[in-house]
């Protein structure tokens, strides 16, 4: 309510600010409706930008507990399954919508280090910015890494344990710079 409220708000006293809602969005894909959708569909119909996190692996346990074969803190799903979920939350929010398309941003993607390791980290995102180059329907307009340094692996650096203002490059570093240089990544503007 609040989300709606305050949007609404800003698109009558700034009408050049748009707003982006980033919610779960579809989890399971037998599933047509979004996570909580009847709470959250007035939010999907007021906004500009519709995000959805997802990752294809995650350690959201960390920092409390690694990624291990005996615990149940984190996931790793197909890449391709994650990428459909993106795709049916687009479905889902434009037919929320009567119909209409809006942007829609990954406004968090990333896969966790932690889980899959350095090396296959770099090699998943690849395969999954592949996917969306090959496939591209309109659905995803863009894609924001998530993050630039961390120390739970999910990060293009990880900080230097001997000297914490300075970063450690991640092999998915390289990989990154690749893949957004990449025309069909390129940012544009548009009016």
């Amino acid at each position: 309510n609040f989300f709606v409220r305050f949007t609404k708000i800003v698109h009558e006293e700034a009408p050049n600010v748009k707003m982006m809602l980033c919610i779960g969005g579809i989890e399971d894909l037998k599933s047509e409706e979004i996570v909580m959708e009847e709470i959250f569909k007035e939010a999907v119909q007021v906004t500009d930008i519709w995000s959805v996190d997802k990752y294809p692996s995650l350690n959201y346990g960390w920092p409390k507990e690694g990624a291990e074969k005996d615990n149940f803190g984190h996931y790793c799903r197909r890449i391709d399954d994650t990428l459909a979920q993106e795709r049916a939350s687009f479905d889902r929010y434009s037919y929320l919508c009567g119909g209409e398309k809006r942007p829609m941003e990954l406004g968090e993607h990333n896969e966790d280090g932690d889980v899959v390791g350095p090396i296959r980290q770099a090699e998943r995102m690849k395969i999954f910015y592949d996917d969306v180059e090959k496939t591209n329907d309109g659905k995803i307009t863009g894609i924001s890494m998530y993050q630039f340094r961390d120390d739970g692996r999910l990060g293009l650096e990880v900080t230097d344990p001997n000297d914490p203002s300075m970063g450690i490059e991640q092999p998915l570093l390289k990989t990154y710079r690749e893949l957004i240089h990449r025309d069909f990544f390129k940012p544009t503007v548009k009016s």
